[in-house]
């Protein structure tokens, strides 16, 4: 999946529904759950791997509120 000629890698969101995180991980996106309440705190419990991973087997298959979303772009494929 792209946005603006970026390949989307992740995705940092307040909530989803179990259909979306289904399409989004069979695409090779992984989804993961923001835990702060800024941006900039979640990008950096991002890099330091401690924000959970969101799957089917984490939500239960129970509907999430969406709140927020970040989507991270792996620029070095364009350069």
């Amino acid at each position: 999946m792209t946005m603006g000629g970026h390949k989307i890698d992740a995705m940092v969101v307040g909530g989803i529904g179990a259909a979306a995180l289904m399409k989004l991980n069979a695409d090779g996106i992984k989804v993961y759950k923001v835990i702060k309440e800024t941006v900039k705190e979640n990008l950096d419990l991002l890099k330091d791997e401690r924000l959970p991973e969101l799957t089917l087997k984490y939500t239960g298959l129970k509907k999430l509120l969406d709140k927020s979303i970040i989507l991270i772009f792996n620029d070095n494929e364009n350069h």
